[in-house]
Formats: C-alpha cells, sequence, structure tokens
C-alpha cells in the first residue's frame, strides 16, 4: 500500500489483524419498541511495517467512514485521526487529521506557553 501525503509517501507492508469480535457477531438494542439485534459496524485492522525502513511500524483501523493509524519511520511519529465531523451538502462527513506527535504541545507545556505568552505581552505593554 502507499500513502501519499504532502511532502511524503510511505510504501506499507500491511497485513490484516484479526478483530476481538467475530464477524458474524449482533448488539442487542432495547428501546420503547422492544429488543432487537443489530449487526457491528465493519471495522479492519492492519500493522506492519514501512518498506525498507528498519524499526518502523504502522497500524490501521478502519470503518465504514473512519481511518485511524500511525506511521512511526525513523525520527517521524504521524498520527491520523477524527477531529470531528463537518456538514457538506446536508450530510454529516467525518473531518480526518494528520500530524506528527512530535508537534503536539502537551497540557502541562501549553501551560507554560501561555504564561511565557502573557509575561511578553505585559512587558511589551509596559
Amino acid at each position: 500500500v502507499t500513502l501519499r501525503l504532502p511532502g511524503r509517501e510511505f510504501v506499507l507492508d500491511l497485513e490484516p489483524v484479526p478483530g476481538p469480535v467475530a464477524e458474524d457477531a449482533r448488539a442487542f438494542v432495547k428501546n420503547e419498541s422492544g429488543t432487537f439485534a443489530v449487526a457491528l459496524p465493519r471495522i479492519w485492522r492492519f500493522e506492519g511495517t514501512v518498506a525498507g525502513e528498519p524499526g518502523s511500524s504502522a497500524a490501521f483501523t478502519v470503518g465504514s467512514d473512519v481511518i485511524l493509524g500511525t506511521i512511526r519511520c525513523g525520527a517521524t511519529s504521524l498520527v491520523i485521526d477524527q477531529a470531528g465531523t463537518v456538514e457538506v451538502g446536508g450530510e454529516q462527513k467525518v473531518v480526518h487529521v494528520i500530524y506528527d506527535e512530535r508537534d503536539v504541545v502537551s497540557a502541562c507545556g501549553l501551560n507554560r506557553l501561555s504564561s511565557l505568552a502573557g509575561g511578553l505581552i505585559d512587558a511589551m505593554r509596559a
């Protein structure tokens, strides 16, 4: 599988991973109309590596309207995640984001950054 991202292309060697739930599993829903069985959404899981990159890893979970994943290769640690939904043409669509975990600021780091920015703003006002 070749995954093309802005500025980078990854050739992935992926294998399907059996899910923890049987393919014919059903959920039982109980409401004011009674109790009935419904099929669970189909979800597939894949794991593997980036071709030609020793020590790399790739993992994806794929469903009908979602893809979640990680690619770790050298210093790169990409995450594909859901950011929410947006309405397009009267229909809700899932919005996905791709980011490098190195670019994520922890809540603690964000508080420090906020305090530093506040201090700089105060200094500029003086």
